[in-house]
């Protein structure tokens, strides 16, 4: 955000304050404070752009342009002094100047043969299948939680994504990225390695051409690995041109379409549901959006599906279909948007079924996840458990329910990757807020095993009820008043939290 260093200390790492486990109000230095830096003075009206940053073994320098001069920086320790070193390629704007003196301008050189830093931390855990009670299991890739690792890091797993050979890469909310190697039918001989480390709460990741791209508060960030040795060198930052703050506002889940457009939830209340194309800024396309932790976008990036929390002016946990500028009634009703104030959701999702729902994902009609193929599947976050969308669309509107699936999660579901090498759905989930989470994270699969699975595989209305369509036939004997259980009732949409079920 400034373009320069501030602050330098020793003696302590951060302190974090123990709200939400430390992610919501920030760090504290925690030592002895050595020195500040004053950073640029640039005149007025100067175009600026962050580009990330660069590491050689235990050297890091920080890219950025100011005007059209692009700019390394780096600070080193040498003769028991820190010591700040630009390198400047181009013209620097006229007026524009380093206020701090002691600043060295010249040329960098570093050693081409930098080690890796985490090579020899790697750990190894032995994964469990699900013991089959139907078509559909749920395997466990044993998490290497805080004590089983090198780096006693919490492993709340923020985002997922899953390379062409089936390596799983994962990142954290605690700002780490991991690749899991050893995938296979048994997952008995599983190896958890760090890629990378210090991004600012990734909540999102995709993965694009063996590339990792990781979505955190304060930019979208594209992770390379030049050398080889399983670790990232270069975090570019591809944008941070969206707003950002502190407390609650995270920038939540990553879904990228086949035209390479990037979309993911900022929780600012003027950006909300955000679309990026490289080469262009990040724009908004829908807003009054509550708490959204969970997205959903089809490979042609024509449908965006946004899930949102129960509070207020939001009247139950929902799943909205948003785009074109659309506002779904979060800061309450507001006339342009009809008879209600604001655009109806695909469906509401009653408290017994979800209070906190994570993504969705449009599957693949791959026949090794069998019934389940070729239909979306949301997630959600509290109760840790998933559900099958069924999305009708009707007088230019769109409408549908859920419908609840076996099984549930070792943490709060919320981030769904498919994998094309083995065709089963990866599931990963963490804790942090409300849930029912037996554990500070999780990455799971479910796995087809075979055999049948009636479902529902459409809803269609009409003027005197509903038709629902299964994927087997129905014995005609079913049928029957005694084997149906119907009801309905009505919402308060208000500024209290949530609201009560009214008869209609």
């Amino acid at each position: 955000e400034k373009l320069t260093f501030v602050d330098a200390w020793e003696g302590g790492l951060v302190k974090w304050s123990s709200g939400r486990y430390g992610i919501t109000s920030g760090v504290e230095a925690d030592g002895k404070k050595l020195r500040s830096w004053k950073g640029w003075k640039l005149p007025e009206g100067t175009v600026t752009r962050y580009l990330g940053l660069s590491r050689w073994g235990p050297f890091v320098q920080f890219q950025y342009k100011i005007g059209e001069a692009e700019v390394l920086d780096m600070i080193t320790h040498s003769k028991d002094r820190l010591e700040r070193s630009i390198e400047l390629h181009g013209t620097l704007p006229e007026g524009a100047r380093l206020l701090d003196e002691d600043t060295i301008v010249g040329e960098f050189s570093f050693p081409s043969n930098a080690l890796s830093q985490w090579s020899r931390k790697t750990v190894r855990t032995a994964g469990k299948l699900g013991s089959r009670a139907g078509p559909y299991v749920i395997d466990t890739l044993t998490v290497p939680y805080r004590d089983a690792n090198p780096f006693k890091t919490p492993m709340r797993v923020g985002g997922v994504g899953i390379f062409g050979d089936g390596k799983i890469a994962i990142c954290t909310l605690m700002g780490d990225v991991w690749i899991v190697s050893g995938v296979d039918d048994n997952l008995d001989n599983l190896t958890w390695k760090r890629f990378a480390a210090g991004l600012h709460q990734p909540l999102g990741m995709v993965l694009r051409d063996g590339k990792i791209i990781v979505i955190g508060r304060d930019q979208l960030t594209r992770l390379h690995d030049l050398n080889d040795d399983g670790e990232a060198d270069i975090y570019e930052c591809l944008t941070n041109d969206f707003p950002t703050g502190g407390g609650n506002n995270f920038a939540l889940t990553l879904h990228q379409d086949d035209q390479g457009a990037y979309y993911w939830f900022t929780r600012s209340n003027k950006f909300a549901m955000t679309k990026f194309v490289p080469g262009k800024k990040p724009e908004s396309i829908a807003t009054g959006l509550r708490g959204t932790n969970g997205t959903g976008v089809s490979p042609d990036g024509k449908i965006v599906l946004c899930t949102v929390q129960e509070g207020t002016w939001q009247n139950a946990t929902a799943i909205f279909e948003v785009g074109g500028g659309s506002y779904h009634g979060f800061h309450g009703p507001r006339p342009q948007y009809g008879k209600h104030g604001y655009q109806m959701p695909l469906c509401f999702i009653p408290r017994g079924i979800d209070n906190s729902p994570g993504d969705l994902i449009f599957l693949p009609d791959d026949k090794r996840f069998g019934p389940l193929a070729g239909h979306i599947i949301g997630t959600s976050f509290g109760y840790c458990s998933h559900y099958l969308v069924l999305r009708e669309e009707i007088g230019g509107k769109v409408q549908g329910g859920v419908v609840p699936l076996p099984g549930e999660f070792l943490s709060g579901a919320h981030r769904l990757r498919f994998n094309k090498h083995d065709g089963h759905l990866y599931v990963a989930g963490t804790d942090g807020w409300q849930s029912y989470a037996k554990e500070n994270g999780s990455l799971q699969r479910v796995r087809y095993t075979g055999g049948k699975m009636p479902l529902p595989t459409a809803v269609e209305t009409r003027e005197n009820g509903l038709l629902v369509r299964f994927n087997t036939r129905i014995d005609a004997k079913s049928v029957d008043l005694k084997n149906v259980f119907c009801e309905q009732w009505n919402y308060l949409y208000s500024n209290a939290y949530g609201s009560g079920e009214y008869s209609v």
